[in-house]
């Protein structure tokens, strides 16, 4: 293969010709071509190689490009905003590089991208399309939302061309990415976790300020808690917590996670607590206060960064407060010195824990007294009640509701009423058969197992004598033997009298006035002794 070189030095470039099976022809340019100073060159070259001469000729024009650079200062920019600004809001500046020297001031920006129309077809950012300067239109930038917008800005310009007249149009892209800068402006978020332990979806549950699945006390309680405390949102949630009584102390009753949609306070969260109950008759009547604040009831510990548990500090017992409220304030500004319930620069959230404890059936029917001392005439009607026992028992419902029943089972003179404890006589009762009784009567609870829980009392029944029985001689004919001669006053017999009513110290008197025969008067009748049973 044989190359055919051809250079003239008034030419900026030169041909090329290789003699091989298809005989190339190249123009290889050596100087730069400038269409502004020659448009068109028209060549005639002759080529000779051994006998072979040839020549060629060319026209060869000169395509105008656009040597009128239009660029931006910069490929990308990156400005950074903070949410919550006004619409009209400048956000910053592009612009070209010596625009007014090659395209005479002609020019103007355009913005394009998916970032710049939001829901509801709301417009976000506009463009001064002569100066370049960039605006919040009709929107407002929420970081919790979207924290970084993408666009393209397009810098449009145009020049004419001096040979031919017409206008060229030239353009220049580069990206923009506007952040959105966090601001303290949402409230941070209790979130509310059951153990994994402990999870039970009929454990705990939301509620609102009257639950059907309350009764009328619960529900009660709980708006007059709301109408008493001050609270920061009226429509702070509740959280309402079943737990059995007696909770044993340190028990977790929750988990509490701490969230803040603003970025720049997940580091400095805290939470704080207070309990309620219900206050007694007393304080109510002393202090005029539904609800008294208790102290060490109920703590937070740290698990991690804005995770806490939720411990009861001593054992919880349904019989001395059956319901809580814990007051859960979460606060977005780590300042322990800011009270609950007041204003601030910083947010606050709460959350309500409404704890109630379940009965369990752990206390014994108590008497309200330990011995019972009864005195009754005898002779009273069958039916006839002798007292009232009442035993009492702190637990709830079935566990609280008490019974009474005798020992002795197939009692024969006494009987007592199971749900009332009303002590009656079955029967007719005669102290000159029986003075006195005894009777253990036992108080059980409703509670399973059946009078698991009781208590037992002593009735001790004394039955108090009436004169119901008439006195009567031993005998019905009394002989008597006498000598003649007897003096005056000697003893000639003994008459016996019997009573059987009991009397204290009563004389037994006889009375012969009522025998009709004129030799009494020769005899006296003497009391020999006082009888007594």
């Amino acid at each position: 293969m044989n190359t055919i070189y051809s250079h003239h030095h008034n030419l900026p470039f030169e041909i090329l010709l290789i003699l091989n099976k298809n005989c190339t022809l190249y123009l290889h340019v050596i100087h730069l071509l400038d269409r502004k100073h020659t448009s068109m060159y028209t060549v005639q070259q002759e080529l000779n190689y051994e006998n072979i001469s040839l020549i060629i000729h060319l026209s060869i024009n000169i395509v105008d490009v656009n040597d009128h650079i239009l660029q931006l200062e910069n490929k990308h920019y990156h400005f950074i905003v903070q949410e919550n600004i006004l619409p009209g809001t400048f956000i910053g500046r592009v612009q070209v590089y010596n625009a007014q020297v090659f395209f005479d001031g002609y020019i103007f920006y355009i913005l394009y991208g998916n970032d710049l129309i939001q829901l509801d077809n709301q417009i976000v950012f506009r463009i001064d399309q002569n100066t370049g300067d960039i605006f919040l239109f009709d929107y407002e930038l929420d970081y919790e939302i979207k924290r970084e917008y993408k666009i393209m800005v397009e810098a449009k310009g145009y020049y004419e061309d001096i040979a031919t007249g017409m206008r060229t149009y030239v353009s220049s892209f580069a990206d923009i990415m506007i952040t959105v800068e966090d601001v303290n402006d949402e409230k941070p978020q209790i979130i509310f976790i059951m153990p994994d332990e402990n999870k039970n979806e009929n454990n705990a549950k939301t509620m609102s300020i009257s639950d059907p699945q309350l009764n009328e006390e619960q529900n009660r309680f709980i708006n007059l808690f709301r109408s008493s405390i001050n609270l920061i949102e009226n429509d702070a949630e509740m959280i309402c917590l079943t737990k059995e009584e007696s909770l044993p102390a340190n028990t977790l009753l929750a988990l509490l996670h701490l969230y803040d949609n603003d970025q720049i306070s997940n580091g400095s969260l805290s939470l704080n607590l207070q309990t309620y109950v219900q206050c007694s008759r007393e304080e109510i009547f002393l202090n005029n206060i539904p609800f008294c604040h208790l102290s060490n009831f109920f703590h937070l510990t740290i698990f991690r960064a804005n995770v806490y548990g939720l411990f009861n500090s001593r054992i919880l017992d349904r019989e001395e407060h059956e319901n809580y409220i814990i007051h859960l304030v979460a606060n977005d500004n780590d300042n322990q010195s800011i009270e609950m319930n007041t204003a601030s620069s910083s947010f606050q959230s709460e959350l309500f824990i409404y704890l109630i404890l379940l009965d369990i059936n752990d206390n014994v029917p108590i008497f309200d007294r330990t011995y019972f001392y009864i005195k009754i005439d005898e002779n009273l009607p069958r039916k006839t009640i002798i007292t009232h026992l009442n035993a009492y028992d702190n637990d709830k419902g079935r566990n609280g509701t008490v019974h009474y029943e005798l020992m002795v089972k197939k009692q024969q003179f006494f009987s007592i009423d199971n749900y009332s404890g009303v002590l009656r006589t079955k029967r007719k009762l005669d102290r000159e058969q029986c003075q006195w009784y005894r009777i253990g009567i036992r108080a059980y609870d409703l509670g399973y197992p059946i009078r698991r829980y009781s208590s037992i009392v002593i009735v001790d029944v004394e039955i108090n004598n009436i004169n119901d029985h008439v006195p009567y001689f031993t005998q019905d004919i009394y002989y008597f033997n006498i000598e003649e001669n007897t003096s005056i006053g000697k003893i000639v017999g003994r008459l016996t009298i019997e009573d059987k009513d009991e009397q204290e110290s009563i004389e037994q008197m006889i009375d012969l006035s009522t025998i009709d025969d004129r030799d009494i008067a020769t005899f006296n009748s003497n009391i020999s002794n006082k009888i007594s049973r």
